[in-house]
């Protein structure tokens, strides 16, 4: 069973997961109130550790300044998956912050679920293994998307 999921808006993107975001409101970046709001507005738990927004903490759970896009692949991908989604992480820091795909709001962790995984395995093809034991997957546009 596949134990965890990073999706990013990279993998996200228009019609590789059968749904379209809206690419208009893509440099949009939610704050904190505003990202949980969209989540509770679109039924996506998520983890909280009632230690704020510090998004340089890597225990905290931060959903500041994440882009419009991200919220709504997460949003697409539960609709088009009928999965219920759970989200670990979001956008804090998780190694540089100039290339942090985590702290510049383009990546989300998801806690895998049955559901979760036999729509990825259904709607991908296998592509290997990694030695730290992540299976990738490739889309219909031949996109990667990495869970382990």
């Amino acid at each position: 069973m596949l134990k965890s999921l990073i999706l990013t808006t990279a993998l996200l993107v228009p019609n590789v997961l059968g749904f379209a975001c809206a690419v208009d409101n893509a440099g949009i970046k939610y704050s904190q109130e505003s990202a949980l709001k969209f989540l509770d507005d679109h039924g996506i738990s998520y983890k909280t550790n009632w230690c704020g927004s510090d998004r340089k903490r890597i225990t905290c759970t931060s959903f500041d300044m994440i882009n419009y896009y991200t919220l709504s692949a997460i949003a697409g991908f539960k609709k088009a998956s009928g999965c219920d989604i759970f989200l670990t992480g979001g956008t804090e820091l998780h190694g540089s912050v100039a290339t942090d795909k985590h702290y510049n709001g383009f990546a989300v962790d998801i806690r895998t679920n049955t559901c979760i995984n036999n729509y990825i395995k259904t709607k991908n093809g296998f592509t290997y293994s990694t030695s730290s034991g992540c299976d990738l997957y490739k889309s219909g546009s031949g996109l990667p998307a990495g869970v382990n």
